[in-house]
């Protein structure tokens, strides 16, 4: 769904741009810039990486075959697989202004954590968990395997901000250039 918005937020600012001018869509391109750099880049990668390979390992723990019945197989590459690379598209044919190291990982960080709260409330108050292989975690194994993403969620932010050099080089000016400017 973040996807959806996304690229439907990119729409409106187009349509803002044609009609309004550039600097009418600044707010809107500003706010983009942070949602893809610190959300949808490292959460895309864990979603990717950590969906695949649990399912390498043993498809039942993440998408139980019985679920192939109810979601046909595009759907599953719709969700787990073209989101890595629509992204990398996105970061390749428009220039996106990457927040600071800072702000970028604050923001990863807190919505990984927003996600792990719902997924413990899912739990307790729908009596079960959302991805089948936490049933077989005992709380420390949870935690480990959080503390684990976390990690993976950073660099894969970094990964972004590095794939963000390498596609469009060092645009940004420094602080402490524009101060002597």
């Amino acid at each position: 769904m973040g996807h959806t918005v996304f690229f439907g937020s990119c729409v409106l600012a187009n349509l803002i741009e044609g009609v309004l001018g550039k600097k009418a869509a600044g707010g809107l391109r500003k706010v983009q810039d942070y949602v893809l750099a610190s959300v949808l880049f490292p959460m895309s990668m864990i979603v990717t990486v950590v969906f695949w390979g649990m399912y390498a390992v043993d498809r039942e723990l993440i998408f139980p075959a019985a679920l192939d019945k109810i979601i046909p197989p595009w759907i599953n590459h719709v969700w787990h697989t073209t989101i890595v690379p629509v992204l990398l598209l996105e970061m390749y044919l428009v220039h996106h202004r990457h927040p600071s190291r800072r702000a970028g990982l604050t923001g990863a960080v807190t919505v990984g954590i927003v996600y792990v709260i719902w997924v413990l409330i899912v739990a307790q108050v729908g009596g079960f968990w959302v991805y089948p292989f936490m049933a077989a975690m005992s709380n420390f194994q949870f935690f480990l395997f959080c503390c684990l993403v976390a990690v993976i969620g950073c660099s894969f932010y970094l990964l972004g901000e590095f794939c963000n050099k390498i596609f469009w080089g060092s645009r940004e000016t420094s602080r402490k250039e524009k101060k002597k400017a």
